[in-house]
């Protein structure tokens, strides 16, 4: 089957200079379960326009939103998620925020995916995040049967041409777009983002230890026409530089990454970067020191 016409990669090329942000798993907080219904709807509120959240199949093959593969941290319940009917996950009351023991259960219940996307209706972007690399082909054909199809996208890890082809046979049978996920090595970005541009990638989820390697791809990431997204997040921080520094400190990480090529963010305060950008210039480009090119 040949390539599908996927309008999501449309428009990552058209946004591809001006910085996204990409909310993690909704707008969630103290009350607001994270992967929740009024976490994305809270994501629609704010006027912002990219969503992640975890993906997981329930007993019966239906996508429901669950970070976790046992339920315990976010239901209280300690079973499998892939152990309940997508009828009985659903029924099960949020603990608030990030969960854990000491969390009150709010009113919100687990949501399907079908759910997510409705609740939505069309204003995000749902970057779809399935944590069982094996269901993704699976969670992509139940967004294919829906509505918001092009609404979506799933990832991969995809660091070598079996995986790249992967990605392309996925996008060809489902027409939902397929990122890549990699991290990116010195020396060796040329040849990654060449492979990601064989198989006519938008937008690549990628890891660097330092600000580096993004400056060192974002010529090749530029002249491929693929947006660079990366992540903010105090549990994972791409090229060291997390959101509770980034609050405070913008310029010399948000507007770093931003300098070094990255064009999309996923962060935890979505609300402090959304006010960087708006009171910003531009960042220049970032070079790198003599120091950091020879280390």
């Amino acid at each position: 089957m040949g390539a599908r016409e996927i309008p999501l990669k449309a428009y990552f090329r058209e946004m591809a200079n001006h910085p996204l942000i990409v909310v993690h798993r909704g707008l969630w907080d103290h009350e607001t379960p994270e992967n929740s219904l009024p976490a994305i709807t809270g994501t629609v509120s704010a006027g912002l326009a990219h969503v992640e959240v975890d993906v997981r199949l329930s007993s019966d093959g239906l996508p429901m939103l669950i970070h976790d593969a046992n339920l315990e941290r976010t239901t209280g319940l300690s079973v499998p998620a892939r152990e309940l009917t997508l009828e009985q996950a659903c029924g099960l009351p949020l603990r608030a925020g990030l969960g854990g023991p000491d969390a009150q259960m709010s009113a919100e219940r687990l949501p399907s995916l079908e759910q997510a996307l409705d609740c939505a209706a069309g204003a995000l972007h749902f970057d779809l995040d399935v944590k069982d690399p094996g269901e993704v082909e699976r969670v992509a054909a139940c967004v294919a049967a829906g509505p918001w199809r092009e609404r979506c996208s799933v990832k991969i890890d995809a660091e070598t041409k079996e995986a790249v082809d992967r990605l392309q046979a996925m996008e060809a049978t489902t027409g939902v777009m397929v990122m890549p996920k990699l991290r990116l090595e010195p020396g060796q970005t040329e040849r990654q983002i060449a492979l990601l541009a064989s198989a006519d990638v938008a937008v690549a989820e990628v890891y660097a230890d330092r600000l580096a390697v993004f400056a060192e791809a974002r010529p090749h990431a530029r002249a491929a026409g693929i947006t660079l997204w990366t992540y903010t997040l105090d549990a994972v921080p791409s090229a060291g530089i997390r959101d509770s520094v980034a609050a405070t400190q913008p310029d010399r990480t948000w507007g770093a990454l931003i300098s070094a090529g990255i064009g999309a963010i996923m962060t935890d305060r979505a609300g402090a970067l959304a006010s960087y950008l708006s009171l910003s210039d531009n960042p220049r480009p970032f070079e790198p020191s003599p120091q950091s090119r020879a280390s």
